[in-house]
């Protein structure tokens, strides 16, 4: 009944019975998602006005921008494929700003799967400014990733952030098996470079290309390994890297950084 909910602090919301911090969360998300479209639609007319004989003003409209109710709408105009290369490397900046969801997330992202090197280091270079802990557990997961490519630079990265909870997963990483294409112009025994992150490629009998599954030894981690620990150094060897950080553990992460 109506008394029994309010009896145990319940306020009526729309259909439902709910606590007042409920609602008071719900208003919150209501205020942000609206304030998403008014940036959307903001953003929508400055960007149209740069384009045109006298935009330097909405340039600098663009630059000065600091809310980051503005990030999901600053993202989607970072990846837009037709934008300019120099407005993108405004929108990095402009992300960098922001400690938020929809910017670290587009960061991290765009960091390790962009194309454009100078990209990848831009977000990069943002990415080092915030220091969040969400960074480190994005890149970490992609330390899984089917793709040696995304493995290779996602350990660079956890490299210039040397931030030591990354080290267990960094160990793990060591060496990951990928797929890979052999014999694919018909020579015997040549092995193509590529790896593949989908699986695709399909098995051939004969002389025709095989897909194959190899340990590859990762590079990039052991040098981040080594930059987080530069006194220790078991190579590519995971079960002595794991018993030097069982050895090292203890419940404060500030260990982490001294090494033996």
């Amino acid at each position: 009944t109506a008394e029994a909910f309010q009896a145990q602090g319940y306020i009526r919301h729309g259909s439902s019975w709910r606590l007042p911090q409920e609602i008071a969360m719900l208003n919150l998300q209501d205020q942000a998602k609206q304030m998403e479209v008014e940036w959307r639609q903001k953003l929508r007319i400055l960007r149209a006005k740069i384009d045109r004989k006298n935009g330097d003003r909405a340039l600098e409209e663009l630059q000065s921008i600091d809310d980051p109710n503005a990030s999901a709408a600053i993202v989607a105009m970072f990846e837009d494929k037709n934008e300019r290369r120099d407005l993108k490397l405004l929108y990095i900046e402009l992300l960098g700003r922001f400690n938020s969801g929809a910017a670290i997330g587009a960061l991290v992202k765009h960091a390790i799967h962009n194309e454009d090197q100078g990209i990848r280091e831009r977000c990069l270079d943002q990415l080092e400014r915030i220091k969040s802990g969400q960074i480190t557990t994005a890149l970490c997961r992609m330390l899984r990733d089917d793709n040696n490519v995304v493995v290779q630079r996602a350990a660079i990265a956890l490299g210039r952030f040397q931030d030591p909870d990354s080290t267990l997963p960094l160990i793990d990483a060591l060496v990951t098996k990928h797929k890979q294409v052999i014999n694919p112009g018909g020579g015997s025994g040549s092995i193509s470079p590529t790896f593949s992150a989908d699986g695709g490629g399909g098995l051939s009998a004969g002389g025709g290309p095989k897909l194959v599954q190899r340990d590859v030894n990762n590079e990039a981690v052991l040098n981040a390994l080594q930059t987080l620990h530069p006194n220790v150094n078991f190579g590519y060897e995971e079960a002595r890297w794991r018993r030097w950080y069982g050895e090292l553990r203890s419940p404060t992460v500030d260990n982490l950084r001294r090494d033996p």
